[in-house]
């Protein structure tokens, strides 16, 4: 796993001065085992979908990011471990999902626009989705073959207005398990379970 701030900077001028912007990168993978924006690792078994990340900035979002969790083959029913295997990325009406290492892209209104905010790239390994709002960059990187799903921002107009699995990404890990309430709870299980998507059926 990795989580955690880079800088990215560009060389300015022949003095060699610097643009630095921050990059928060993170993953989801494995059980799956989770790790917030912030830094803060923790492990979660839960089953079907469940919001990763959101912009809470407003009551109207501008974008949303679901993943859905199942049962791995050497689950039982007292022990039961999960596995990431589809996601779905929505900015205003455009939609993306990946479903093991097909994608499906649309519009929840049936329009059809020649611009697309959400970008997908394709090769027979991973897919990568990326997508801008205000000016933050939101990069996916999903690989099949791990169910490893990376996540990397660029920018900081969303920092401390995300909610979700991945937490908050205001710089400070202890209170990244905010249910959509907005109570701070200490539970793994508890926190993940808040973000269920109760409207989505699972398979």
């Amino acid at each position: 796993m990795v989580s955690g701030l880079m800088l990215k900077c560009d060389d300015v001028g022949a003095q060699h001065s610097s643009l630095c912007e921050i990059i928060t990168v993170t993953v989801v993978s494995g059980d799956p085992h989770l790790t917030t924006f912030d830094g803060r690792p923790f492990s979660f078994q839960g089953i079907c979908w469940h919001t990763l990340f959101k912009d809470c900035s407003s009551s109207n979002p501008a974008f949303e990011v679901t993943t859905e969790f199942e049962p791995r083959e050497d689950s039982t029913f007292e022990h039961v471990r999960s596995r990431t295997v589809s996601v779905n990325v929505t900015v205003g009406s455009d939609f993306a999902i990946i479903n093991g290492l097909d994608v499906v892209t649309g519009r929840t209104d049936g329009h059809v626009t020649a611009a697309r905010p959400i970008h997908v790239l394709e090769d027979d390994k991973t897919v990568t989705l990326s997508f801008t709002s205000k000016d933050t960059t939101f990069t996916l990187y999903w690989t099949l073959k791990k169910h490893s799903l990376r996540v990397s921002i660029s920018g900081s107009d969303y920092r401390g207005h995300l909610c979700g699995l991945l937490g908050n990404d205001d710089g400070e890990p202890l209170n990244d398990f905010i249910t959509p309430g907005g109570a701070v709870v200490h539970d793994a299980a508890e926190f993940g379970k808040s973000w269920r998507v109760e409207w989505k059926k699972c398979e």
